[in-house]
């Protein structure tokens, strides 16, 4: 079983559950933001789309799940580059620079190995990853995730209207 290194423990553990919020610096120069919390073998989350590490970490939504993470797993994640309190004047926000955040964050914690899901849109970037650093990764897990978005697998006209809608709803609001 592998858990944080010692010196990274005594940096930040400040409980079994608590969170202390770090800053790694991606390639490009990017401040991501990454916290672990929890003891026992490295489970590293890719970022989400959209996220904010101590909004998620006192969420009535998201809380359970981390707490239970932490219940058994050295739990780290990240916010993306743009997103929560990372960096937010991002221009890049494409895979190779999703990567090299995962990177930049796994290099920062000091992790040799460690545990990848990939969950939703973060599926392909644990892909990517594991594909570079095979390893590194000691398991990979997908949930709900496609190497190709809807506008990519020949959607229906429904879909298509769908999509589009979502899209300018996120543009409006």
């Amino acid at each position: 079983m592998q858990v944080f290194p010692t010196f990274y423990m005594k940096k930040v553990m400040a409980t079994k559950q608590g969170q202390q919020i770090r800053f790694a610096t991606s390639l490009d120069g990017t401040r991501i933001a990454y916290a672990c919390a929890g003891a026992g073998p490295i489970l590293v989350r890719s970022g989400r789309w959209i996220g904010h590490l101590e909004l998620d970490r006192n969420s009535a939504v998201r809380r359970p799940f981390h707490d239970e993470m932490c219940r058994t797993y050295a739990y780290c994640m990240h916010d993306t580059g743009g997103t929560g309190l990372s960096d937010r004047d991002v221009t890049d926000v494409s895979l190779e620079a999703q990567v090299r955040d995962l990177e930049a964050v796994v290099g920062a914690a000091g992790f040799d190995r460690f545990s990848l899901p990939g969950i939703s849109g973060a599926g392909t970037i644990a892909v990517a990853y594991d594909a570079r650093h095979p390893q590194r990764v000691t398991r990979l897990a997908l949930q709900e995730t496609t190497s190709r978005g809807i506008m990519k697998r020949n959607p229906t006209p429904q879909q298509i209207a769908e999509t589009q809608l979502l899209v300018k709803l996120i543009e409006v609001g």
